[in-house]
């Protein structure tokens, strides 16, 4: 997954030059309030589905990235108010991370390090949870971090070869669609969003299919489209907030 939202200035964790820094937990969304999509991982598809619209868009490299839309206008998100607090019934693992995050050089790909975005306010913060211990050992708290980390990175890896199966298999199709207001006066266009075609997967060879079961991805599958029935609670609640 390509996309990089929420973080401004990463940097890496070095028990030597960061031995005495805390990290409060996130409990203030306010950095998730400025985006409409999140990436997520098919792990995450059966909880996501039941909250929030699974959809695909374009990733840089002409592939497909999944998200669950949190907005359906541009840097604003309906599930974080005005507290901070989150308001949709799952929050995703890109955003359970923060402001943790994986990085890789670009001399090596699989050489990954552990980084934090130090413009987070809780960084440093004095009821925060140190990260080291004596002789530089990783505190139980960031322990804890490395591997929801770990597993998110595994995750992201799973899901780039799903979605490469799912463009193959050509059963991808842009989501097209308009809603308005009953007076007209308010229009939401959707565009540049794809999902899966129910009439293409009922016509996928049994090979295919078989594939997608075997893997556990037919129940992805299934997950994304059942997730779209919170696309019009979400319009409903948008018109609503606009009356």
């Amino acid at each position: 997954m390509s996309i990089m939202l929420f973080y401004n200035n990463i940097t890496p964790l070095n028990s030597v030059q960061q031995k005495n820094d805390r990290v409060r937990q996130v409990t203030d969304f306010t950095f998730a309030a400025n985006t409409h999509f999140i990436p997520v991982t098919g792990m995450e598809f059966g909880e996501a589905a039941k909250a929030l619209p699974i959809v695909f868009v374009r990733s840089e490299d002409g592939g497909f990235t999944p998200i669950v839309m949190v907005g359906l206008q541009e840097n604003k998100n309906m599930f974080v108010s005005s507290e901070g607090k989150w308001l949709a019934g799952y929050i995703p693992g890109y955003v359970r991370r923060y402001p943790f995050v994986l990085s890789s050089s670009e001399e090596n790909s699989d050489q990954l390090t552990i980084c934090i975005d130090d413009t987070y306010p809780g960084y440093n913060a004095k009821d925060g949870e140190a990260l080291f211990q004596g002789q530089g050992k990783p505190t139980p708290f960031l322990e804890g971090v490395i591997e929801i980390l770990k597993h998110f990175h595994a995750h992201s890896n799973l899901t780039i070869e799903f979605c490469k199966r799912l463009a193959d298999s050509g059963i991808l199709e842009e989501l097209k669609g308009e809603f308005s207001m009953p007076n007209g006066e308010k229009k939401i266009k959707l565009e540049g969003l794809y999902t899966v075609s129910e009439k293409k997967l009922v016509g996928l060879d049994d090979k295919t299919v078989l594939d997608f079961f075997r893997r556990g991805e037919l129940a992805w599958i299934h997950f994304q489209l059942s997730s779209l029935a919170n696309l019009s609670r979400m319009v409903e609640s948008f018109f609503a907030a606009q009356n």
